[in-house]
């Protein structure tokens, strides 16, 4: 909720345990409730997964991260970017459809056109946001992760008792050092790498990322 073209209420409260709770509400309406399922989770939603499987461990499969946010640590494309929000000028610049085109692309190996087509359909989504509720829908869940989630979440990883994953790309210049560093303290859990790929891996690498995860469920 909040990202691309899911609704943004301006009303509700964007933090990891509340993703976490729209997650549980997906899947008790579209899964059995003895059923098993494998949870796939990248980026700001890794601590949703986490978090739900921590509350729900006899109804996971597989817990896959890709690069995932976990750690209350800010990377300098991150601490940057959050500098400029705090600047009314660079924020309305960077929260502009030219500012997230730009972000979008930095953060992509992909090519320019194939890019620019998927930021242009999201963009063009009807959304009447301002700058200030852009930026809340990015901040707000880390400023709160920070103060609470963060400070337990990869310990709370670790001591999961199932099968459990990473699919790293290392040229993600956001995430790369959390889920580098949550790899080093699981050195048992299973890691699959991911070349010429940037924070955007099922639009930098999708066949990659296809095969990986193919060679990884169909293990049943």
């Amino acid at each position: 909720l909040g990202f691309g073209k899911s609704d943004k209420p301006k009303g509700h409260v964007y933090t990891f345990t509340a993703m976490k709770e729209n997650l549980d509400a997906v899947i008790q309406q579209t899964v059995g409730a003895d059923e098993k399922i494998n949870i796939v989770a990248h980026d700001i939603g890794g601590p949703a997964g986490i978090l739900w499987a921590a509350e729900n461990p006899l109804r996971v499969k597989r817990l896959i991260l890709l690069n995932t946010v976990i750690y209350p640590f800010s990377t300098p494309l991150d601490a940057v970017s959050h500098f400029a929000f705090r600047i009314p000028i660079l924020k309305n610049i960077q929260m502009s459809n030219f500012g997230l085109k730009t972000t979008f692309k930095v953060l992509s190996k992909s090519s320019s056109r194939t890019m620019s087509s998927r930021i242009d359909e999201i963009l063009e989504t009807p959304q009447n946001l301002d700058a200030d509720m852009k930026v809340r829908l990015i901040l707000e869940p880390l400023k709160h992760g920070k103060q609470n989630e963060f400070k337990t979440l990869a310990s709370t990883y670790k001591s999961l008792d199932i099968e459990k994953h990473l699919i790293i790309a290392k040229n993600d210049p956001l995430l790369y050092a959390h889920i580098s560093k949550l790899s080093k303290e699981n050195p048992e859990v299973p890691v699959h790498q991911i070349g010429n790929s940037g924070h955007f891996i099922p639009l930098d690498q999708p066949m990659r990322l296809n095969l990986i995860l193919s060679s990884i469920l169909n293990t049943d």
